[in-house]
């Protein structure tokens, strides 16, 4: 797809090759690993920041023909549909306009989020998709992002109930000292300690047909998993 796009060499340059996702206990024993090249031995994956993603495809998108309109909030699919012969919705798995469509759909708040950021790192974690976990309850993950103005970067994940999504902030010391049970070097541990998290909380969306009309959804407003 990013080839058909005419983004994939922009993306290399960005993005960092991942080429396994593995996850361990505390103690260092591997709960599974999962090759890329398992299924093909060409394929990889390519860790990358969605703004990187979404810089590349804007910056295509403004040397074409197509005329822009920004700044613009979409809040009727039904006066917006007569004035164009297709419409296009991908603003998320959250979006509110699903709900104007007589679309049979299923959409479930998942029980887990997770705290998320970002920290500059240059050597630890290359080509693998990083998760020590316990049991089922906890998981703290470590992706490579690519390059951010330069500098390599790592995605850092931490799950907990999305009922905590309100009290989180309170109890961050002891996730911190959670944190600190599992294997991960003194340096990169105070490097995430100083950085700020965001909540991230994910839907499993599913439409029964991504259509209606002229009106198509795509990306997580039609399938977030």
């Amino acid at each position: 797809i990013l080839e058909e796009l005419d983004v994939f060499e922009e993306m290399q340059k960005c993005s960092e090759r991942v080429d396994y996702l593995q996850a361990n206990l505390k103690s260092g024993y591997c709960v599974f690993e999962t090759p890329y090249n398992k299924v093909d031995e060409s394929m990889y994956g390519m860790g990358v920041l969605r703004s990187a993603l979404f810089d590349a495809l804007f910056d295509k998108l403004k040397k074409s023909s197509v005329k822009l309109h920004l700044g613009v909030e979409i809040l009727s699919l039904k006066e917006v549909s007569s004035d164009f012969d297709l419409v296009v919705v991908a603003n998320g798995s959250y979006s509110n306009l699903r709900e104007q469509v007589p679309i049979v759909k299923s959409i479930t708040q998942y029980s887990y989020s997770c705290l998320w950021t970002t920290v500059e790192e240059p050597e630890k974690y290359k080509g693998v998709l990083q998760q020590y976990v316990q049991g089922s309850q906890e998981m703290f993950g470590f992706l490579p992002s690519g390059v951010k103005e330069g500098k390599r970067v790592l995605s850092i994940f931490w799950s907990l109930p999305t009922r905590e999504k309100t009290t989180w902030e309170s109890s961050f010391e002891l996730i911190l000292n959670r944190m600190e049970k599992y294997p991960i070097e003194r340096e990169l541990l105070e490097k995430i300690k100083q950085q700020p998290f965001s909540f991230a909380q994910y839907l499993h969306v599913e439409l029964k047909r991504p259509f209606y009309k002229n009106i198509l959804f795509i990306g997580d407003a039609a399938h977030a998993m």
